[in-house]
């Protein structure tokens, strides 16, 4: 008996939150984006070289698209926690096909001022600044999406800031590395950033790094890292900012001599991405424009025909530049109609194919609600 009003004690802080949170009332609401096109390939490539959406599409291909669907709902528990799923519509061989992207719980100021996310849930790899700072996710995925790391993935998160006007902060995660596909191995892949606001936050810096293990049996190690900083100048009338990453594939690459393996050789792959983007004087009209470049470097390093990739998508076998440029017509808050270039420029690092490029006229039509 001597021991209940210490048990009591004890509950008393869980029983004083459960009666403050009675008074909470709980609520949720859906949200979505959509991505549309009317596109033209004007000129295609003659090899079909590129990890996109037009890279098999003919000369003088044109079609109406619906290229991403988003649709979730946001519902609050209490004052500290809440729940967010998302589905995702988006085209996978030829037919839009549904997953879910986002399935997480949320526990708000579990320490001060930090949050911590259990489920599936954005990384950090872009999501969490470069991706808002760009702001045209609907016309291109940034460099670091389009040939790095997931956007979304299944684990564990801490998002957090170091003080309370925002202008410092982090994020944590382990994942299992595979995106919205299913793991099939034993290993996990760890995502790190910082970032920083500064000059009434219209100065911004972002640093990033991940790891992840592929395979690592006696006498053979891989391994894939990559390390990208982001920084940029926003104002109200105007944004300018830039990208650059380095991504390591450990042992990704192997050379052969005949039928055998001669050895296998690391794989760097470097992006650098530039843009701009801003509002005209003419009252509902703005602009945007961004280059790209990538560059995979182990191929100049062992300029050879018999290089072979183990992970394909690590290690493209050419270099490419990616240019893209457009006008942003928005009516009314959150519709946007966006006449569009989008011009990609493929050159080998391993074979002799010529030079070659895809180029498509779009005219984009995006709208959002929350």
């Amino acid at each position: 008996m001597r021991t209940l009003p210490f048990i009591f004690l004890c509950l008393l802080p869980f029983l004083s939150y459960s009666q403050d949170s009675s008074k909470f009332l709980t609520k949720g609401h859906l949200y979505g984006e959509v991505f549309a096109d009317y596109f033209y390939k004007a000129h295609a490539d003659s090899f079909k070289r590129g990890f996109n959406q037009y890279a098999t599409y003919p000369k003088n291909s044109n079609a109406f698209q619906i290229r991403r669907v988003y649709l979730g709902y946001k519902y609050r528990f209490s004052p500290r926690f809440s729940a967010n799923i998302l589905f995702e519509s988006t085209y996978k061989t030829g037919d839009l096909t549904l997953y879910i992207k986002y399935a997480n719980v949320q526990w708000s100021n579990i320490f001060k001022g930090t949050d911590l996310v259990i489920g599936r849930m954005k990384t950090p790899t872009f999501s969490t600044v470069t991706d808002k700072v760009w702001g045209y996710r609907s016309v291109e995925k940034t460099i670091a999406d389009m040939h790095g790391s997931p956007s979304s993935d299944l684990g564990v998160a801490l998002w957090g800031q170091f003080e309370e006007e925002g202008c410092w902060g982090y994020s944590l995660m382990i994942g299992n590395g595979s995106g919205v596909g299913i793991i099939d191995d034993r290993f996990k892949k760890f995502y790190g950033e910082v970032y920083a606001r500064l000059l009434d936050k219209r100065l911004i810096f972002d640093l990033y790094a991940d790891y992840e293990r592929l395979n690592w049996d006696p006498g053979y190690h891989q391994s894939v890292a990559m390390f990208k900083a982001f920084a940029a100048y926003e104002t109200p009338g105007f944004t300018i900012g830039v990208e650059a990453y380095r991504q390591h594939l450990q042992n990704g690459i192997y050379r052969r001599q005949g039928a055998n393996v001669e050895d296998t050789l690391d794989v760097d792959n470097y992006g650098i991405s530039a843009f701009v983007r801003g509002k005209f004087p003419i009252e509902h009209l703005g602009y945007f424009a961004r280059v790209d470049h990538l560059i995979p470097v182990a191929a100049d390093r062992y300029p050879s025909k018999d290089l072979s990739s183990l992970v394909a998508e690590y290690d493209p076998a050419y270099q490419s530049r990616f240019i893209t440029a457009g006008l942003d017509y928005e009516p009314v808050h959150n519709v946007h109609l966006m006449p569009n270039v989008w011009y990609c420029k493929y050159a080998d690092r391993v074979g002799n194919r010529r030079d070659d490029y895809d180029l498509v006229y779009r005219l984009t039509f995006f709208y959002e609600f929350d």
